[in-house]
């Protein structure tokens, strides 16, 4: 692990997004390995990331005593502030 620029937040070198596939399960058992860093995109890829949602939820959702050690990262394609 290493940290995060200045932000003081401790990642794994390498990260897990659901692009591809992955599932919730595969998200969980790299995370008990160590991989902290997750990216997930609920925008227009949500359907490729579908997958994973649930992990994502038990790791950083309301209640989640594992939030504080994940550093979760997303993309949004709107291009309006007003959005």
């Amino acid at each position: 692990h290493r940290t995060l620029g200045r932000t003081g937040l401790r990642t794994s070198c390498l990260g897990i997004g659901g692009g591809g596939g992955v599932s919730s399960p595969d998200v969980l058992h790299a995370y008990g390995l160590g991989v902290n860093y997750l990216f997930y995109s609920s925008d227009l890829h949500h359907f490729a990331y579908s997958q994973m949602r649930d992990a994502v939820r038990a790791l950083c959702g309301r209640g989640s005593a594992e939030r504080a050690n994940v550093v979760l990262a997303t993309v949004t394609y709107i291009k309006r502030p007003d959005m």
